[in-house]
């Protein structure tokens, strides 16, 4: 049976990319987390503007929510998906609520790295949840739910 008679729920084909666009891909994300955390501080510090700007109802109860998050308290989670456009990258959306992304992080570079020489996987993203999780746990198990399907 070829990969064409099978169903596949990612692609056919792998986006294999070299070191320089994955560091920049990877310093973008970084970047981006720390404006969208530096933008709900803004918001959170100014509630009304968050109104005024017109986001739902659902958002500002976030918002208000978020008031305890605590950097050395919590780990936080965002995953940015990137496209390649023709005007170059292209960041669509950022998922901070669902674990989804990691086997597409994790699992599936680690599995294409067999197929093609010279390349290899990027970051463990389960490596780096655990260690940022590991001294928040005070001393507790950490459990990883990998959503799969």
């Amino acid at each position: 049976m070829g990969i064409r008679d099978r169903h596949t729920t990612v692609a056919n084909h792998a986006l294999l990319v070299d070191r320089g666009p994955a560091r920049q891909l990877a310093e973008w994300a970084e970047q981006l987390a720390s404006e969208t955390v530096l933008l709900e501080q803004a918001l959170l510090a100014r509630p009304a503007l968050a109104k005024r700007l017109g986001l739902p109802a659902p958002v500002l109860r976030a918002l208000r929510q978020v008031q305890n998050y605590d950097p050395g308290h919590h780990v936080r989670l965002m995953r940015f998906d990137f496209h390649p456009t023709d005007a170059g990258w292209a960041v669509s959306e950022v998922n901070s609520d669902v674990p989804g992304g990691f086997a597409d992080a994790g699992v599936l570079p680690k599995l294409a790295a067999t197929y093609f020489t010279g390349y290899a996987p990027g970051e463990d993203m389960a490596r780096h949840m655990l260690e940022a999780s590991r001294p928040k746990a005070g001393g507790n198990t950490v459990a990883f739910v990998h959503a799969t399907s």
